[in-house]
């Protein structure tokens, strides 16, 4: 017998969009599916509101959307919010001179607005089809040391920190970046850590989000691969890894499904829900 689920969430990147980045034909119509049986669907993403928001406007799905790890929730696309957390100026302010100490590439996130340290590494919504998308185009950039400085003095939501070749050893970032106080540390890939407030994370954001849909964690599915999705996999009645998520994902997964190249995301729903 099924579950008794009545909210899917799902992370995007190496989860709901496939490896170039998109929502395949398949899963769409698995969510429209989904959707036609009453059951809620919405993602939860690192991305800000606006880049989450287009990356899902293409294949025609308009769901609340759970950004910036837990940090901006929305009941639909860039409209009703109802939750909102930045970080405390006095954490943000410390992690960019760490940064800068370290000599680390890095995104910052605030609203309406991305700043890159470094011109050499912008930030993908700046690149390819993402680029002009309408849903982004109110978002303004702004690069270099100064810029960040300024905008670690103001409310921001998140740090983006990459690795390259000429990075620190994660665990020198991690020991430099991981006892600010007032700041969470995750990772949405092998190669970068992401900063938030400590006050939020995707589990907090599908909290806030489930309690205004009247749904219960019991009757929650969520779907994701990385380490930031671990509080939200938690949260949920049905926990479901990708097949390409790390391994401490997916030991804390009831369920193990394809990979991102496969639909492993709109298999796992068709399973449990469909």
């Amino acid at each position: 017998m099924k579950p008794d689920v009545r909210l899917v969430v799902s992370d995007l990147d190496g989860t709901l969009l496939n490896h170039e980045g998109v929502v395949t034909p398949y899963t769409a119509r698995v969510i429209a599916a989904l959707r036609d049986k009453g059951v809620a669907f919405a993602a939860c993403t690192g991305r800000f509101p606006e880049n989450a928001a287009a990356a899902l406007a293409g294949s025609g799905i308009a769901c609340p959307i759970i950004s910036l790890n837990g940090a901006v929730v929305e009941l639909s696309p860039l409209k009703d919010r109802i939750f909102e957390q930045t970080m405390a100026l006095r954490a943000a302010m410390e992690i960019f001179l760490v940064l800068e100490q370290l000599g680390e590439g890095y995104h910052i996130f605030a609203p309406g607005k991305v700043v890159s340290r470094r011109r050499t590494h912008l930030h993908h919504s700046e690149l390819g089809r993402e680029k002009d998308h309408p849903l982004t185009r109110s978002v303004r950039y702004a690069y270099g040391e100064e810029a960040c400085r300024q905008a670690a003095g103001e409310p921001l939501y998140k740090y983006y920190v990459y690795f390259t070749p000429e990075s620190q050893p994660p665990e020198a970032i991690r020991a430099a970046l991981g006892g600010i106080a007032g700041a969470a540390l995750t990772q949405s890939s092998e190669s970068n850590f992401e900063l938030i407030s400590d006050k939020t994370d995707k589990g907090t954001g599908l909290r806030i989000l489930a309690e205004r849909l009247g749904v219960e964690p019991a009757h929650i599915m969520a779907v994701g691969d990385q380490l930031n999705d671990l509080p939200m996999i938690r949260y949920a009645g049905l926990g479901v890894a990708m097949g390409n998520a790390s391994d401490t994902v997916r030991q804390a997964a009831a369920w193990v499904t394809g990979n991102n190249r496969e639909d492993g995301a709109a298999k796992a729903i068709e399973r449990f829900c469909l």
